[in-house]
C-alpha cells in the first residue's frame, strides 16, 4: 500500500477552488434584459433572412442552410 500523497490532495484543492471561482457572475442573478449597446431585439417581422449557405459533404451531397428551415442548426 503507498503513503498518501498530500501534493494531490492540494493540487485538487486548487482546481475546484478555480473551477468555483470561474462560477461567479457580475451581473445580478434576476438580471435577462439586453442593456448593452450592440444587442437589440427584433420582432419576427423584422428579423433579416439567414444567407442561404451551402457546401458539400464528405461523401460528397450538396447541403444549403434552407434545407434545414425550421430547425436548430450549430455551426
Amino acid at each position: 500500500m503507498t503513503a498518501p500523497r498530500p501534493y494531490a490532495a492540494v493540487a485538487g484543492l486548487l482546481t475546484a477552488g478555480a473551477l468555483l471561482a470561474g462560477c461567479t457572475s457580475p451581473a445580478a442573478v434576476g438580471d435577462t434584459s439586453p442593456s448593452g449597446a450592440l444587442t437589440r431585439t427584433l420582432r419576427e417581422g423584422e428579423r433579416p433572412k439567414a444567407p442561404d449557405l451551402g457546401g458539400t459533404t464528405l461523401d460528397g451531397r450538396t447541403v444549403r442552410l434552407s434545407d434545414y428551415r425550421g430547425k436548430v442548426v450549430l455551426a
